[in-house]
């Protein structure tokens, strides 16, 4: 199965999948600068605000790091103003907070279908050292108190 997971998208269909990315612990946007080169999602949501005019985009801090919560709840006041801006914002942490996470399974070469089968590898695992456990318990108790037939 092919990575999902590229810092190079080559076509639409990977740019659509990885758009939204992490990079220095922060959430950047693909071409998201009105110059079109990458830039921060803070960035990128103060552009929107402006254009939008439904919130006060000079309340967004320039500040990134140890002020994001701050910024979050700056556009999370936002979104419930009705300005869309907010709602963006944390759909697209979620994209790349997901998609580091797929990256980690990707780059450890494990693929959903893989994991799937290693689950239930794991779970009849689980039955059989439970099967042999009672077995175990089973025969000491019939040596102990003499066979029982059911």
């Amino acid at each position: 199965m092919k990575k999902l997971v590229t810092d190079a998208p080559a076509d639409n269909g990977e740019m659509m999948l990885n758009l939204i990315f992490v990079k220095d612990k922060e959430v950047w946007v693909r071409y998201g600068s009105e110059a079109g080169e990458d830039c921060t999602l803070v960035e990128f949501c103060r552009r929107l605000c402006a254009a939008c005019g439904t919130c006060s985009y000079e309340e967004v801090p320039y500040q990134t790091g140890d002020d994001l919560d701050d910024i979050g709840d700056i556009l999370m006041d936002c979104s419930s103003d009705g300005c869309p801006v907010g709602t963006m914002y944390f759909a697209m942490i979620q994209a790349a907070e997901l998609r580091e996470r797929l990256r980690m399974y990707e780059d450890r070469g494990v693929m959903p279908d893989e994991l799937e089968r290693l689950l239930l590898c794991r779970h009849n695992c689980k039955i059989d050292c439970l099967l042999k456990k009672y077995n175990e318990l089973k025969e000491r108790y019939d040596n102990e108190h003499g066979s029982v037939e059911g």
